[in-house]
C-alpha cells in the first residue's frame, strides 16, 4: 500500500468528511421525523393477502437508512479524528504547509507559503515533504514511504 498517497488523500478530503457529518446528521433527523409522521398515519387494520402495508415498508426503510447512515457517519468521524491526531502531532509550520498543499489548496498556495513563512520555495516543499512524512508516520504507525 502506498501510504503516502492515502495520506495526501486523507488530507484532501479532511473538509468533505466534516462537511459530511453535517449532513448526514441532519438527514438522520430528518428521517426520523419522517418515521414520526409514518407512525401516525399506520392504521389497525390489517394488511390485505397478508402484505404489509406501504406505511409499515416506509418506516421500515426509514429505519434501515439511518442504520446505515449511522455506520456510514461513525466511519467518517473515525477517519476526521485520524486525521485531527495526525495534524495535531505536527509543529504549527508543518501544519500551515499541509493545510494549504492538501486542505485548503488554492492558486498561489506556495507563493503564499513563502510569503507567510519567509521560507524559499526549495524550503516550502522540504517542509511539505516532511510534514506529510511525520503526518503519514503518526496516522499509519510504521510505514515503507
Amino acid at each position: 500500500m502506498n501510504w503516502k498517497k492515502e495520506a495526501e488523500n486523507d488530507l484532501r478530503n479532511y473538509e468533505r468528511r466534516l462537511q459530511s457529518l453535517q449532513n448526514t446528521a441532519e438527514k438522520i433527523r430528518a428521517l426520523r421525523e419522517q418515521m414520526l409522521s409514518i407512525r401516525g398515519g399506520i392504521s389497525d387494520s390489517a394488511p390485505v393477502q397478508g402484505g404489509s402495508s406501504s406505511a409499515q415498508d416506509r418506516l421500515i426503510d426509514c429505519i434501515a437508512e439511518i442504520e446505515r447512515l449511522g455506520h456510514t457517519r461513525a466511519a467518517t468521524a473515525r477517519l476526521v479524528r485520524l486525521v485531527d491526531r495526525g495534524l495535531a502531532s505536527l509543529s504549527e509550520q508543518e501544519r500551515r504547509v499541509l493545510e494549504l498543499f492538501y486542505i485548503h489548496r488554492s492558486p498561489g498556495h506556495v507563493e503564499r507559503l513563502m510569503d507567510e513563512l519567509h521560507l524559499e520555495q526549495a524550503q516550502v516543499y522540504r517542509v511539505k515533504d516532511a510534514a506529510l512524512y511525520r503526518f503519514t508516520a503518526a496516522v499509519y504507525g510504521i510505514i515503507d514511504y
